[in-house]
């Protein structure tokens, strides 16, 4: 896709942009209201696929930020643009729309994903090609559309939200382990990869051909490995890539059972979309802050006013009335590296299957069964004893 002379320079004249998908609630929500606050962009640009929803987040944050004193929404303009991840026609009006607003994208964050709760009762192989077609193949097909403004951008980030669910470690064959990490992997092999996962899930041999059981996981691998093509490819265009875990949220998603909040897990994602010199998933592992699984991070967002986040704690501890969505708070968190998120364990259930929560309903069962048991044994120690004393009484 080429990008227009007037467009060009166009870009040259506006400041930076930045564009988060799936923003209307949740963690995106949170994204947008943390890079609006950072003081390093002139707007923000909410991606999302209900209208209503859209405009609704536009306000609610424009509000949020006007409780800031001194207002933060005079430096920094919010809105809405129509987005359907995974839908391609929507993808080019996306890019058509930002390319005549603005000219660029200095910022990607692709947030936006869906995922089948453990209780849906679509088989399994139902569950596929739409999880996929959204999370995977709708993702890169976006980020490929407006990879061009980005090239325009000043200082471009990419930014993925992955998830500790797409481990490398669900692939139980080591020849796809290998495949999913070459260096060399190339996006049309990546994308030959999840096809042929998914034939193979339509036909149920999946399992025996040492794929993993999560819909949900696999297109978050494929994201995180989509995460490394990019940050190899694009690095000679000065864009820097990298991808997330935002953890166990307290969202819709979760049903709201994470532990998490989703200004916590937000701040996941907008560290490396804001800090000084990112570094890209090629080099990440690199910093020992960032391959450490303990501490904290020695690099943070760069902001012209660290005030700022100590006044937007003070203003949600202030805002009783709103509800957790729309809390304005930014805790620090550490960053995990690209190779921790393939292959360290998860701290972040997947929502697509009920582990989780079976895995603790057994447990109850199962000290149920025990004091249960327990209980019955006293009663007939106690019948014996009792048996015991009366014969000796007639004795």
């Amino acid at each position: 896709m080429m990008i227009s002379p007037i467009a060009a320079a166009f870009a040259t004249q506006t400041g930076r942009i930045a564009l988060v998908t799936g923003a209307n609630k949740g963690i995106g929500f949170c994204i947008a209201v943390q890079l609006a606050l950072s003081g390093l962009f002139s707007h923000i640009v909410l991606g999302c696929r209900d209208p209503t929803r859209g405009d609704a987040a536009v306000s609610r944050i424009q509000a949020q930020l006007n409780t800031i004193s001194p207002p933060s929404a005079s430096c920094t303009t919010i809105s809405y643009l129509p987005l359907t991840l995974g839908d391609k026609q929507s993808h080019q009006q996306l890019r058509k729309s930002l390319e005549e607003q603005f000219g660029k994208v200095d910022v990607l964050i692709n947030n936006a994903a869906m995922a089948y709760k453990g209780a849906d009762p679509t088989p399994h192989e139902e569950q596929c090609k739409p999880t996929l077609d959204v999370n995977f193949r709708g993702t890169v097909d976006l980020t490929e559309e407006l990879l061009p403004l980005l090239r325009l951008g000043n200082d471009a980030r990419v930014v993925n939200v992955a998830s500790m669910a797409g481990r490398l470690r669900q692939l139980r064959s080591s020849q796809l382990r290998s495949k999913f990490t070459s260096p060399e992997l190339t996006m049309e092999e990546l994308q030959s990869y999840v096809d042929q996962y998914e034939r193979d899930v339509l036909d149920g041999t999946y399992q025996q051909k040492g794929w993993g059981g999560s819909n949900y996981g696999m297109s978050k691998l494929a994201v995180i490995a989509a995460t490394r093509i990019w940050a190899r490819e694009e690095a000679e265009h000065g864009i820097k890539v990298n991808c997330c875990c935002p953890g166990y949220c307290d969202t819709d998603m979760t049903s709201h059972r994470g532990t998490r909040s989703p200004e916590d897990g937000a701040r996941n994602a907008v560290i490396p979309a804001t800090m000084e010199h990112a570094p890209t998933v090629e080099s990440i592992s690199m910093i020992p802050s960032f391959a450490s699984r303990g501490g904290s991070p020695s690099l943070f967002p760069a902001h012209p006013d660290p005030t700022k986040y100590k006044k937007l704690d003070m203003a949600a501890k202030k805002s009783k009335a709103d509800d957790k969505a729309e809390k304005v708070m930014i805790p620090r968190r550490k960053l995990q590296s690209v190779p921790d998120l393939l292959a360290n364990g998860t701290n972040e259930e997947d929502p697509s299957t009920p582990e989780s929560w079976v895995t603790k309903t057994l447990w109850m069962a199962f000290l149920l069964l025990l004091f249960y048991l327990s209980f019955e044994l006293f009663l007939k120690l106690d019948k014996m004893s009792r048996e015991q004393n009366g014969g000796n009484d007639e004795l």
